[in-house]
């Protein structure tokens, strides 16, 4: 081969490799500017997350594995009052800390732990010094692959919700502050005309209400029961004084107008909107399981349970007191007599928690 045929040959592998440089350079620089759009894009597309995610009502925090805070957007900062460079670098617990950090009730203790939804109410320490009462809802934070990289915690602040509740539970408290002294003026209205049964009204409400504890009831309803029971004999207002204080037998139409006093105690009370049925239970506190009683001659379950147990207090605290027409007969008489017409008379369940009570000194009448 000539040296002229070598150098033809090399030129033409020259141009061959330039031209393969160049088609590299090219489907490089569209790689580039590919790489570039795609940043740009993202870039893009983080600015509108982060506008959104700023915009969201509430705070916004991201979380990491070692509690380090990667994320907290604008509501968040608005809400505890600092700025983003105090969150820069800050562990969650020394800026957004709570009574749970350091603790096994930690929620990102829960969520590592497989949790996948945490909400409650709580309170929020920021690095400033302020408290945020505020729902928490927390739920993890995961990378494309699956793996867990912490968790986003979402926080609405509820200090309104807050103040509107104390707000109004104040409100409710004086209302039953208010409702217990109304119910205490009706009660005297009625034991000024009948000074025998002075204090029976508020007696017979302390045992009822011992009684309806004993059982397990709920505070509302023992609430309930004890406003009935200060209430019962609200309807004896309609009955004549000379009636209320005969020393003597009553004659049938006298004892057929005292058997009148529930039924006028609902009349007066029925109106009234209590939370509770106590004008039903007012209304039935005579009522015998054996259908005996009056003014409806219920029976059994059909008499309110609220009812039956004021219908024992009050058959044994009429007991131990003096009655224009006799002495007291004293507390032993009383539990004797629900005793003997346990199941009859009255309800085998409300007697044996009555008897208990006296039997193991967890109750007795005020003097």
């Amino acid at each position: 081969m000539s040296q002229k045929a070598t150098y033809k040959e090399l030129e033409e592998l020259i141009k061959e490799r330039t031209a393969e440089l160049a088609k590299a350079n090219k489907q490089l620089r569209l790689e580039i500017i590919e790489r570039k759009l795609a940043e740009e894009k993202t870039r893009s597309a983080n600015a509108e997350l982060n506008q959104i995610v700023d915009a969201i009502s509430g705070g916004i925090c991201l979380i990491d594995k070692n509690f380090n805070v990667l994320k907290a957007n604008q509501g968040i900062l608005t809400l505890c009052g600092i700025s983003i460079d105090e969150t820069t670098g800050k562990k969650c617990y020394e800026t957004f800390s709570s009574d749970l950090c350091n603790t096994p009730e930690c929620i990102l203790t829960k969520i590592l732990s497989g949790e996948e939804h945490i909400e409650m109410e709580m309170e929020k320490k920021c690095i400033n010094g302020k408290t945020i009462p505020c729902i928490l809802s927390a739920t993890p934070f995961r990378a494309h692959d699956g793996e867990l990289i912490g968790i986003v915690e979402h926080l609405t602040d509820i200090t309104l919700r807050k103040k509107y509740e104390n707000e109004l539970k104040d409100s409710l408290r004086g209302l039953r502050k208010s409702l217990r002294g109304t119910i205490r003026a009706m009660a005297l209205t009625v034991e000024t005309r009948d000074p025998y049964t002075s204090g029976h009204q508020q007696r017979v409400a302390d045992l009822a209400r011992s009684i309806a504890k004993e059982m397990g009831f709920s505070r509302d309803k023992i609430t309930g029961i004890r406003m009935a029971g200060a209430l019962h004999d609200i309807g004896k207002i309609a009955i004549p004084v000379e009636i209320l204080s005969k020393p003597g037998q009553l004659n049938g139409m006298e004892f057929e107008l005292i058997r009148d006093h529930p039924q006028i105690g609902y009349n007066i009370l029925k109106s009234i909107k209590f939370p509770w049925p106590v004008a039903k239970i007012v209304l039935q506190h005579h009522e015998r399981m054996d259908g005996s009683g009056y003014p409806q001659g219920l029976s059994g379950e059909g008499i309110l349970l609220e009812a039956r147990i004021l219908g024992v207090a009050d058959v044994v605290e009429a007991m131990t007191s003096n009655r224009p027409y006799r002495a007291a007969l004293g507390i032993d008489k009383g539990l004797e007599e629900i005793s003997i017409n346990r199941g009859k008379l009255y309800d085998i369940k409300v007697v044996d928690t009555c008897l208990k009570l006296f039997k193991e000194n967890k109750f007795k009448f005020k003097i």
